[in-house]
């Protein structure tokens, strides 16, 4: 089902390069929160398209990028598994930081199921 194509790792606060993991996948699939926290940005951003970012505990953020979004709005409050948005094709993007570093984000993914 998914398809890993890209993994980067650098500062949140440098904006040349994509960050994170970009997935082949197929249009119209289910995104859910991978965690509970309140929505700080949804939006259009060159690197990720419409793209949601949520903030989690202790300065944990995650960013799914390529999203058709719905009713989630900024400030809104996700508890873990609400449903997000759908992918559009052909390329869905998640990413996630600590402290304004972004890392790895397969272990986060794994612990939730973050596409259905």
């Amino acid at each position: 089902l998914l398809n890993p194509t890209k993994i980067y790792s650098k500062n949140m606060n440098e904006q040349n390069e994509v960050i994170g993991i970009n997935f082949s996948i197929e249009s119209g699939k289910e995104v859910y929160a991978i965690e509970e926290g309140h929505v700080f940005f949804v939006g259009e951003l060159p690197e990720y398209g419409q793209c949601i970012m949520i903030r989690h505990r202790d300065q944990h953020i995650s960013l799914y990028g390529n999203l058709k979004t719905g009713a989630i709005q900024k400030n809104q409050f996700l508890h873990k598994g609400t449903l997000i948005g759908k992918t559009k094709s052909p390329i869905f993007y998640f990413g996630y930081s600590i402290n304004n570093y972004f890392i790895d984000p397969i272990p986060f993914m794994r612990k939730s199921m973050i596409l259905e």
